[in-house]
């Protein structure tokens, strides 16, 4: 009997370029969208003129438009607007302030610079560092405790107290986010666009313009990598809206700028961490204090502190650890997921099992300890954004 070898259903379509992405999704009388988005990281909007006319735009959609809550997110959190309006304020630069559909691209991103937007700049906060020299206040703490730090310390056969500093990280997929969605006789709005999270999405969009559930489909082609990025709504909530108040089929698609400002993104993080270790190599005290960025909006962030506190609880059973967890608002993208620490064991020569590396080890792609640790720490941070309706917004804090 041959030997059968596995192979991938999708590999022929993709090598082939059958694969269909959201942005693939065409019919020839389809409408172009662009938006238009707002003119500063934190600002109140006074005044959005779209009064200036363009032949071949065929309409724009501002927050009047909307008859919903208007606010969207992921998980149990829901504060990250679709558009702004006449009177609102504006987290960070990629808030939208209007959308414009028109018969082609090039048309649609004309009409978007004839856009007036009469705003007052706010006060931003940008960095960790900026937030704890203006006091601000965090929006989310979560004190982790357990055991005995002092007899932790005691067991520790090794200690390592270190600065850490991880950089900035951006999901950066292949496939930028784009789109299409099309209205039926019965007045359904079907959509395409890729997600790592179908359900949530659909859920999410309908909640925001306050549409009913049945009124939209949403159908995930290929998707052109996600990496925990694309379980945030894009370019999905614009196409449902100006399908809906439009009556057409419209396409969005995103320019890589676009995608990069947007984005979720695994915030820059900065802090000090001690670790004890055993005679056997093994975690016996952690504690630690670490700063870092949160982003605009919670909308992203869902319950995650606890499920923090569960990984290390889990993963970190039998030692003391001390680690509280803090984000504050910032006016730039939201975090991918609050600050997730995991110390988890590496298996490893004997040679380097009581070593830890120092700081020129970290690494975003896999730890920040290199493999000739016999313990790696993960950290990642997540979406944390601030609340829409929120005066302040800083960065996030995590102690370990």
């Amino acid at each position: 009997m041959s030997e059968v070898k596995a192979f991938r259903l999708d590999a022929v379509d993709k090598v082939t370029g059958r694969a269909k992405y959201g942005a693939d999704y065409y019919d020839p009388h389809m409408l172009y969208a662009k938006v238009c988005w707002a003119p500063a990281p934190h600002c109140r909007i006074n005044k959005i003129d779209i009064s200036e006319a363009i032949p071949g735009v065929y309409g724009i959609v501002t927050r009047k438009d909307i008859i919903g809550p208007n606010l969207t997110g992921v998980f149990t959190v829901f504060d990250r607007p679709v558009l702004v309006g006449e009177g609102e304020e504006c987290k960070f630069v990629q808030d939208a302030i209007a959308l414009v559909a028109a018969d082609t691209e090039e048309i649609a991103m004309e009409a978007v610079r004839k856009i007036h937007v009469d705003y007052t700049e706010l006060h931003g906060v940008h960095t960790a560092e900026q937030a704890l020299e203006e006091h601000c206040e965090p929006c989310v703490e979560r004190s982790v405790q357990r055991g005995d730090m002092a007899k932790g310390w005691a067991q520790a056969a090794v200690t390592v107290e270190e600065d850490y500093y991880i950089p900035l990280g951006e999901h950066s997929y292949i496939e930028p986010e784009g789109g299409y969605a099309c209205i039926d006789e019965s007045g359904v709005i079907k959509v395409y666009c890729g997600t790592q999270d179908q359900t949530m999405n659909q859920r999410s969009i309908c909640r925001a313009l306050d549409y009913p559930f049945s009124k939209v489909h949403y159908h995930v082609p290929y998707v052109g990598g996600g990496f925990g990025g694309k379980h945030l709504l894009t370019v999905q909530p614009y196409l449902v809206l100006l399908c809906a108040v439009l009556q057409r089929s419209v396409h969005l698609t995103w320019t890589r700028e676009e995608s990069i400002a947007f984005s979720c993104k695994k915030q820059g993080t900065f802090g000090r961490i001690k670790l004890g270790l055993d005679k056997g190599g093994k975690i016996c005290a952690l504690e630690g204090h670490i700063d870092g960025a949160g982003g605009a909006y919670l909308a992203n962030s869902g319950n995650s502190t606890d499920w923090c506190r569960c990984c290390i609880n889990k993963i970190c059973k039998l030692c003391s650890r001390n680690i509280m967890l803090v984000c504050y608002w910032t006016h730039n993208a939201s975090n991918s997921k609050t600050v997730k620490i995991i110390i988890n064991k590496y298996k490893n020569s004997k040679k380097h099992r009581n070593k830890l590396c120092s700081n020129s080890c970290l690494n975003m792609s896999s730890s920040p300890f290199s493999k000739c640790c016999r313990t790696t720490c993960f950290i990642h941070h997540a979406h944390h954004n601030s609340q829409y309706n929120k005066e302040h917004q800083n960065s996030y804090i995590v102690r370990i």
